[in-house]
């Protein structure tokens, strides 16, 4: 087990979390990147920067806002830890009376990445809360989303699925040119 009380490091600190066939890195200041393989999410990389993050981010109703790892909000925490142990990387934080606790794992069974987010408001007074996930799906090849951007994640469909608490995406075929009359004569 690694422990990090902060982000800042000279060079970024990684674990590997992998099932054997999906493969992701994440840093101590919580840029996940995928290895190899078809791409869930939209990722850059940038050797310089440690900048490119799926973000979780909550805000308050006082408009202060903050993300469960350092990145991609760059805002410095009352408290930081990233851990990182054999199956997990974990991140905790201490923003404006409120502890974030966020596991992040790679599914034995499933090329998935599980995410679990705790919230605990420590102050006396009771108080609202925005949580907002982000990530851009593509579900391609990193060659094709190198390639067409803005086309490979165009035909992503996605699906609420209330029952199981979940949002199912899927790549749906491209449209058809010879199906579109009228598109290009």
């Amino acid at each position: 087990m690694r422990v990090f009380s902060g982000p800042d490091t000279p060079i970024p600190e990684v674990q590997l979390l992998s099932n054997g066939r999906y493969h992701v890195m994440i840093t101590n200041a919580g840029r996940l990147q995928p290895l190899e393989g078809h791409r869930i999410t939209r990722w850059r990389e940038d050797t310089a920067l440690d900048n490119w993050a799926r973000s979780v981010t909550s805000a308050t109703d006082q408009r202060e806002f903050w993300s469960t790892a350092y990145q991609p909000t760059l805002k410095q925490s009352d408290k930081y830890e990233a851990i990182f142990s054999e199956a997990r990387a974990e991140f905790r934080r201490r923003d404006h009376d409120f502890d974030t606790h966020t596991m992040i794992a790679v599914s034995p069974e499933d090329d998935i990445e599980l995410r679990r987010v705790t919230i605990t408001n420590r102050a006396r007074t009771r108080r609202a809360i925005d949580v907002t996930s982000y990530a851009e799906v593509v579900l391609a090849s990193p060659a094709a989303d190198a390639l067409h951007p803005a086309f490979s994640n165009l035909f992503v469909q996605t699906e609420i699925l209330p029952q199981r608490k979940a949002i199912l995406c899927t790549a749906g075929p491209a449209p058809s040119m010879n199906r579109c009359p009228g598109c290009f004569t």
